[in-house]
């Protein structure tokens, strides 16, 4: 699903097109890059959970007859002894562990698609306050025009010094709204700068907020689907309570025993008072044994426990997340709706009219036909009609960037 916007000026070679300043601001974005070694190193830890403990080598030389006298001992022993968790814990702990990666991965997801909301929502706001500039100086012409008829019909004397003082008062209003709009724009470029790592106060050239908006149709029913499936913030918190769940059958395996195999070999002389004629006698030994938690119950006891109320709230905040989720994307559907309703007013009613009442208003000011306040009334509603429709262009964006961040998808 793709977001048509349509323009119809040409751009310069040098501007920044919305797709190139979001993969910037995710190449150095550092939180994305934190996450991007987190999930680094719980992948490596989720690994290490398959490795062997380490195994214990002996060596035993006994009965010397002289002290430290290894040449003469009376015995020596070589051993090897490999321990053993109980089957199946190993298993479960990397199972765990990817767990923790995968939740981690889930939040690099939802970070990357912030990142990318954020940068969009900086850049059409500076290509709005760019836009807002232009009709500024499209309401300056106007405004001249105004002020035109008006100074002709004064030196005919048809109308007082007060439409004069009106329509030089009309023109410094908008000439002081321009500060306003400036102070918009400039804010808007440092913020943006600021995420793309730029110097905050450097130039920079972006696409023009579109004059017409190609508005995609969102089926409730496929978002919702995708939500379950697709949403980050659900991801995340379905593998956490996973994990937390393992983590709670670990604790409870706990109480089950470890083991450890060994081998030795052990060599020794028959009359230990006559080590040097006496004959030497190999044997092979092989043993096993396990080492029972006795005392498991009460040393374990607190962290089953622990584990399970740590299971119950990742359940708990699993749920929630689903249902503030839920509330969300219902919410930025509706809202995705109810401005593309007032976008298609605006461009096929209320500019085409405000257009032409402004015209007509301009005729008739002139011939005499309405007083000074009803050309200002016109003059006046279509700078706010125009003001209100890009402003809803640059929140429809905004609105549908916010969709795809809840059904996992960047728009």
């Amino acid at each position: 699903m793709t977001l048509m916007l349509t323009t119809s000026s040409c751009l310069a070679a040098d501007t920044l097109s919305v797709d190139a300043a979001v993969q910037a601001a995710k190449d150095r974005s550092p939180d994305i890059q934190n996450l991007q070694q987190q999930v680094l190193a719980a992948n490596a830890q989720a690994r290490q959970a398959l490795s062997l403990q380490d195994p214990s080598a002996s060596v035993s030389v006994n009965d010397m007859n002289a002290n430290f006298n290894t040449g003469n001992a009376g015995s020596a022993s070589f051993g090897f002894s490999q321990p053993f968790t109980f089957p199946g814990k190993a298993l479960l702990n990397w199972s765990q562990g990817k767990d923790n990666a995968k939740a981690l991965q889930a939040q690099l997801t939802a970070m990357e698609l912030q990142v990318a909301a954020n940068v969009k929502g900086a850049y059409y706001q500076v290509a709005l306050g760019q836009k807002n500039l232009d009709l500024n100086k499209e309401q300056e012409q106007i405004l001249e025009q105004i002020v035109s008829i008006v100074k002709r019909r004064y030196e005919a004397g048809s109308v007082t010094e007060v439409d004069v003082a009106n329509a030089q008062m009309a023109q410094y209003a908008n000439e002081a709204s321009l500060a306003d709009l400036v102070l918009a724009e400039k804010s808007a470029v440092v913020q943006l700068n600021v995420m793309l790592g730029h110097p905050a106060e450097s130039d920079l050239a972006v696409d023009p907020l579109p004059e017409a908006l190609a508005v995609p149709t969102v089926d409730r029913v496929d978002a919702m689907a995708k939500l379950a499936k697709l949403n980050p913030q659900i991801q995340q918190a379905l593998y956490q309570a996973s994990a937390a769940s393992k983590g709670l059958t670990l604790a409870w395996m706990g109480l089950l025993p470890d083991f450890q195999v060994g081998v030795s070999d052990n060599q020794y002389h028959t009359y230990s008072t006559n080590y040097a004629s006496s004959p030497l006698v190999e044997t092979h030994s092989l043993n096993f044994s396990a080492n029972f938690p006795l005392w498991g119950l009460f040393n374990e006891s607190q962290a089953i426990v622990a584990a399970d109320h740590s299971s119950n709230a990742a359940d708990a905040g699993l749920a929630s997340q689903r249902e503030q989720s839920t509330t969300a994307l219902f919410t930025a559907v509706d809202t995705l709706e109810d401005n593309a309703t007032k976008l298609a007013l605006y461009k096929d009613h209320l500019l085409p009219l405000s257009e032409a009442t402004l015209k007509m208003a301009l005729t008739n000011y002139g011939t005499g036909k309405i007083q000074f306040e009803d050309l200002a009334a016109a003059a006046a509603g279509l700078w706010s009609n125009r003001s209100t429709y890009y402003s809803l262009l640059a929140g429809y964006v905004g609105a549908y960037t916010q969709y795809g961040q809840l059904i996992g998808e960047e728009l």
